[in-house]
């Protein structure tokens, strides 16, 4: 990504809007996925971090919504 531009703020919003959003600005996603130490649950999955890498790279780390 050029330096001074930005991205959309999709924090907390569910992984298929957050795609949505940034696809249709053309940015290129890495999807990371994190749970607690008992493992992945079911449930929507959350935007909880977006970093940007190189170019149009963003690396999104999601996290189920309900983890019990």
């Amino acid at each position: 990504m050029p330096a001074g531009e930005s991205f959309p703020d999709v924090l907390g919003l569910k992984l298929t809007e957050a795609v949505v959003i940034l696809e249709q600005k053309g940015f290129t996603l890495q999807i990371r996925r994190t749970a607690p130490p008992q493992g992945f649950k079911a449930g929507t999955e959350r935007v909880v971090r977006v970093l940007p890498r190189q170019d149009d790279l963003l690396e999104i780390t999601v996290a189920a919504e309900n983890w019990g």
